[in-house]
């Protein structure tokens, strides 16, 4: 019974867990994109 709900609540946050990494990620691109745009207008 234990199991079967640790796999359920598992299943739940799988997606979750992997769209929040997904959206760091884009986001961590997109602080990359400003600095280095900075830098290039900056000089």
């Amino acid at each position: 019974m234990l199991a079967c709900s640790l796999i359920s609540s598992l299943a739940c946050l799988t997606p979750l867990l992997s769209s929040s990494m997904i959206l760091s990620v884009l986001l961590l691109k997109c602080d990359f994109c400003a600095l280095s745009s900075k830098f290039l207008l900056g000089f």
